[in-house]
């Protein structure tokens, strides 16, 4: 996906992300909302790298402001990296869910990873207009991917960096 001319906040929990050209890199909410409004005053695109950096208990609180100001700036694309530790089949932050079910309202896109399809709130995945799988294992996640019309035994058996891509 070309971000040249878009407006992007990535949410990199691994620590990733930290050669991208023309990216900003902050570590917590409030040098976030600043380098916000410094790219909004400049009226450039947003570009921004958030790697929370602290102690536990310190991802999830970065991550919800983080939603919450995605929320109120819009027209964005939102890349979340491991999204699995925000989210899951049981539960989803507040803001998260409005990203998700209302966001297209504000021009908001997602691009989410995840190691395991399964280990996703249904909020997300029933709002994805595509799914890339490696390869999975694990029989409840070929069930899972089977209903989106995945194969089990081609996924069960692409090589390493290999993939599927399929428009839902």
């Amino acid at each position: 996906m070309d971000f040249k001319n878009k407006n992007v906040i990535i949410f990199d929990t691994l620590l990733e992300y930290g050669d991208l050209n023309n990216f900003s890199i902050v570590n917590n909410s409030i040098s976030f909302k600043e380098l916000v409004n410094n790219f909004i005053s400049e009226k450039r695109k947003i570009k921004i790298i958030i790697q929370p950096l602290g102690e536990e208990g310190y991802l999830e609180e970065a991550f919800e402001k983080i939603c919450y100001y995605v929320k109120i700036i819009g027209n964005v694309i939102f890349v979340i990296e491991e999204t699995d530790l925000y989210c899951s089949p049981y539960y989803i932050s507040e803001n998260l869910r409005y990203i998700i079910e209302y966001g297209r309202h504000r021009n908001i896109g997602i691009i989410a990873s995840a190691r395991r399809f399964t280990a996703l709130s249904r909020y997300l995945t029933s709002q994805a207009h595509k799914i890339i799988t490696f390869r999975q294992t694990e029989p409840r996640d070929l069930k899972l991917l089977s209903e989106f019309d995945f194969d089990p035994d081609i996924v069960s058996k692409l090589k390493d960096y290999e993939f599927i891509e399929k428009e839902i």
